[in-house]
């Protein structure tokens, strides 16, 4: 009877053991490793405003660092600076000069 008991709460340790690992894999699962890692504390500068895609992997893309913003391209093995964005009136966005004005 002794050795029964044993075999029995031998059998539901490794019971809810198997019940843990398998919980703890739903979780990273859902909600990958970065539940684990040390999160920024700080306020983020960097964010992407908009994207708009041109074609076969190209995009133009509005991005603002520290307020300001700037137009980006990019495109496969490439990253190209294209201008800075000012603000307009009613929160239009007014493009800079993308080429430099002829002398006349």
């Amino acid at each position: 009877m002794n050795g029964t008991v044993g075999a029995l709460l031998q059998i539901l340790v490794y019971f809810f053991l198997l019940l843990g690992i398998l919980a703890a894999g739903l979780f990273f699962m859902r909600n990958g490793l970065g539940g684990l890692a040390q999160k920024n504390k700080g306020v983020r500068k960097l964010s992407i405003n908009e994207t708009r895609m041109l074609g076969n992997r190209q995009f133009l893309v509005v991005a603002e660092y520290e307020g300001k913003k700037m137009l980006i391209g990019v495109c496969p093995g490439r990253i190209d600076y294209l201008c800075k964005l000012g603000g307009g009136e009613a929160g239009e966005e007014r493009f800079a000069t993308l080429l430099p004005e002829k002398p006349e």
